[in-house]
């Protein structure tokens, strides 16, 4: 918590967390090497067409926790908001207007949507888990042909969220140029230069420490492109789904 005077009375406090969780790919191999930790899940979801609502309901619960809150009390204002380690402090001018109108999130609802629906509907099965101890937001884990999510990165909202399927999707796109669902992905071709620092940083966490130089480049071939969602589907759509 950082905490700075706003003329004589006011207190502009930002609160600061890592807002985006790490993304991995695992083989078979590794997977089984953590059933020790998968194991441990309180709980776990299948996500299907039936129960995708509730998922729109947490994430949309989420994004209300996350939105900038503007507190007063005792003659004091306070400010409080999450951003990630890279992104720039925002001003109260800035606050002021993300709390009197908060960011749409329709588009990425939409993508959301769309993208589970498709990659159900092509046998892609998606998990959402509790992963104890194991600093990880999602993984594709293509020799089961599945998608895990940590429980909390619901906890990151719709954006967020959407980033992270978008993500995995590239990997599975990657699987798909291999040779199907279930092969080991390979790079598809894409542009690398607009990964941004912090997901170099990311990429420096422990959940990547293992990773040989093709795996490294994989990963950087996803987070490079994983904000440009219509370039997702579109990867999907070309490398996943036969044409007849």
């Amino acid at each position: 918590m950082i905490k700075k005077k706003y003329f004589y009375f006011f207190i502009f406090s930002f609160y600061i967390s890592s807002f985006f969780g790490k993304v991995s790919l695992l083989n078979g191999s590794e997977f089984n090497d953590r059933n020790n930790i998968l194991s441990k899940q309180s709980y776990a979801l299948n996500i299907n067409k039936s129960n995708l609502d509730k998922i729109f309901k947490l994430l949309k619960k989420s994004d209300f926790n996350n939105r900038p809150k503007k507190i007063i009390k005792n003659g004091t204002i306070t400010y409080t908001y999450k951003k990630s380690s890279y992104e720039p402090k925002k001003s109260i001018n800035e606050l002021e207007e993300l709390i009197q109108n908060p960011k749409s999130v329709k588009k990425y609802e939409e993508f959301i949507r769309i993208s589970i629906l498709s990659l159900l509907s092509n046998g892609v099965k998606i998990q959402i888990k509790e992963i104890p101890d194991l600093d990880l937001s999602a993984q594709w884990v293509y020799d089961k042909g599945k998608i895990i999510f940590n429980w909390n990165s619901l906890e990151l909202g719709t954006e967020k969220f959407a980033y992270l399927i978008s993500h995995e999707m590239i990997h599975i796109a990657q699987s798909c140029k291999g040779g199907g669902f279930n092969s080991y992905p390979v790079l598809i071709g894409l542009d690398v230069d607009k990964m941004d620092k912090s997901n170099f940083e990311s990429l420096k966490s422990n959940v990547y420490g293992g990773l040989n130089p093709k795996q490294r480049k994989l990963e950087i071939e996803a987070y490079s492109n994983q904000n440009n969602l219509p370039q997702t589907l579109k990867l999907f759509k070309y490398f996943c789904i036969k044409q007849y």
